[in-house]
């Protein structure tokens, strides 16, 4: 059974300029972002107390476990893959082209293109702090204010 690293200091992601900064960020960039696409990218079958659930909660945790925790953590045992570019590791990289085509499966072909910087983000912060609480706890927040501010954008 594979052991996941689960310990982080509280006190260490408090202090985290860069981790703040990316919440506040995602928070103002999202609702930019999605009042930009129309009301009705978010069916009704999106809108259920299930879907809201699975999307808050359940998908968060089974992609990051999948991506970050075992993907891009066996891509780091290579060391060709833990070269850094611009703060990304190719390992991060080729996690997060997986992530962003594991999404063509339920997103639309446009969404899919945008789902790579989050992704890449999520892994930086994976690496940072060597654990996946982080990135599972900013996946959460990413999809939240992603039904949330699709709530707000309502048809006329």
């Amino acid at each position: 059974m594979r052991s996941y690293q689960i310990r982080v200091s509280l006190e260490k992601v408090l202090d985290d300029r860069t981790l703040l900064a990316t919440i506040c960020l995602s928070i103002v960039i999202g609702c930019v972002f999605w009042s930009l696409f129309p009301c009705n990218i978010i069916t009704a079958e999106h809108t259920t107390t299930i879907a809201w659930f699975n999307t808050l909660l359940i998908y968060p945790v089974l992609e990051e476990l999948a991506f970050r925790g075992t993907i891009q953590e066996a891509l780091l045992k290579q060391s060709h893959l833990n070269e850094v570019h611009f703060g990304v590791s190719k390992a991060n990289l080729i996690t997060s082209v997986l992530f962003a085509g594991f999404h063509i499966i339920y997103q639309p072909a446009f969404l899919v293109v945008l789902i790579l910087l989050p992704s890449l983000v999520l892994g930086f912060f994976k690496e940072r702090y060597t654990t996946i609480l982080v990135p599972i706890g900013l996946h959460i927040l990413f999809n939240l204010v992603f039904l949330l501010s699709k709530l707000s954008n309502t048809c006329l």
